[in-house]
């Protein structure tokens, strides 16, 4: 389950950062609110996976049952990614030289329900 939970993460990044290249650079598009959408999108809800699964049933497609418990691997970097680099554009933009400190952002989004589904994921893997 590790290397799937890697490249859940890395999936969920890439997403952010594609979204931080293309829609935070429309012209219509505020940058700030392109990079917090890409990272909605790269953030992977519950019911996404429930979906999938959904179809894959439907269709009698074989998968690994313990693959929605990824979901908090995508989700939470994603979401992280997103709040460091809105706010490194909004200190560039203010023209502040102050660095952005990751941690108390990541401290802040494991401290909520984020942990708990995070935890959950990895105990519900293990289990099955």
């Amino acid at each position: 389950m590790l290397l799937p939970a890697f490249l859940a993460m890395r999936i969920g990044c890439a997403i952010v950062l594609i979204g931080r290249f293309t829609l935070a650079m429309l012209p219509s598009v505020r940058a700030e609110d392109g990079i917090v959408t890409s990272g909605l999108f790269g953030a992977v809800r519950g019911s996404t996976p429930v979906a999938a699964i959904v179809v894959l049933e439907n269709d009698g497609i074989e998968y690994e049952h313990w693959a929605h418990a990824l979901y908090p691997f995508m989700d939470i970097p994603a979401l992280v990614l997103a709040i460091v680099l809105a706010n490194t554009h909004l200190k560039r933009k203010d023209g502040s030289g102050e660095k952005v400190r990751v941690w108390p952002i990541v401290k802040e989004s494991l401290q909520g329900t984020a942990l708990s589904a995070l935890l959950l994921g990895i105990t519900l893997g293990l289990i099955t």
